[in-house]
């Protein structure tokens, strides 16, 4: 890995997670929306938190027995919950149910990283015998300044601004963060190419095994509509990489597992784009959890 690059490579991303953080925070028209609906609620959490874990954990003692590095890299893409894919590759009207609920998935998730984080690597640890801890101090660091206050400031001048000019902020914005999100990728490329190919087409494919589980996975479980099961299946396989960084780093010797962090981020951004190229549009309106459960 090109350790000349590594530096820039985490400035890159603590740019691009806070700029989508404060998009999303835009968005936020209902932040609410979501609690309002306990089912949908309780079924979303339950898939990120619980299923989507436990099935990984499973499906990599099937698919990469042995392969201690692979596996680790994976876990710690899936247990770091956070801001969720915001569909950015194209504009959405405002007050849809699918931008409602994924802001409020984000809402949900962003605070409870703070304690699930470091309580799910507790329990891996206790499980697999190995003694890597997070505090949540740390975790709160990195929610707190990554994702939450520009999260609250896009909800703030999304309140403050005219309509009309809020509608503006947001298109330039979001292009913004995809071009940042691309100068990510373009120097996470630069800085672990030669540790990417050296995976290997097994530790790939374990990745596209595990991320289109999750997808499949969210999907079915995601409510009446395509609307809702889009968006949870996009939570469910994708995950926060700010995090996911963080454990990296507080694992000794933990550099070694950012080249498959970066493949299972590759790989799930990949597969969720094409899940949602492949046809999924929102569910007719009177499917739609449009009102309170």
């Amino acid at each position: 890995m090109s350790r000349s690059l590594l530096p820039l490579l985490g400035v890159l991303v603590s740019i691009a997670i806070p700029l989508a953080s404060f998009v999303t925070g835009l968005r936020a028209t209902e932040p609410l929306w979501l609690w309002k609906r306990p089912r949908l609620l309780g079924r979303s959490l339950f898939v990120i938190l619980i299923v989507i874990p436990v099935i990984t954990v499973l499906l990599l003692e099937v698919l990469a027995p042995g392969r201690v590095l692979v596996s680790a890299g994976i876990t710690v893409s899936i247990l770091a919950i956070g801001i969720g894919p915001p569909n950015l590759f194209k504009r959405t009207e405002a007050a849809s149910d699918s931008t409602r609920y994924e802001v409020g998935l984000n809402v949900v998730l962003l605070p409870l990283a703070i304690v699930y984080l470091p309580l799910a690597l507790a329990l891996h640890g206790a499980v697999f015998h190995h003694d890597v801890r997070l505090p949540p101090s740390e975790v709160a660091r990195v929610v707190l300044f990554q994702a939450l206050l520009p999260f609250g400031a896009g909800m703030a001048l999304a309140r403050v601004f005219p309509q009309n000019l809020n509608a503006t902020l947001e298109f330039y914005a979001g292009l913004f963060v995809k071009l940042a999100i691309s100068v990510v990728v373009i120097v996470a490329l630069a800085v672990a190419w030669r540790p990417l190919i050296g995976l290997g087409p097994h530790a790939w494919l374990t990745c596209a095994a595990v991320a289109m589980i999750a997808i499949l996975i969210g999907h079915a479980l995601g409510g009446p509509t395509s609307e809702t099961r889009g968006v949870l299946a996009a939570f469910s396989a994708m995950r926060f990489p700010g995090l996911a960084l963080l454990i990296v780093s507080a694992v000794p010797g933990g550099q070694v597992l950012i080249p498959v962090v970066l493949a299972y981020v590759i790989t799930s951004a990949a597969l969720v784009g094409a899940y949602r190229a492949a046809g999924i549009r929102p569910g007719r309106p009177e499917e739609a959890p449009a009102e309170p459960e």
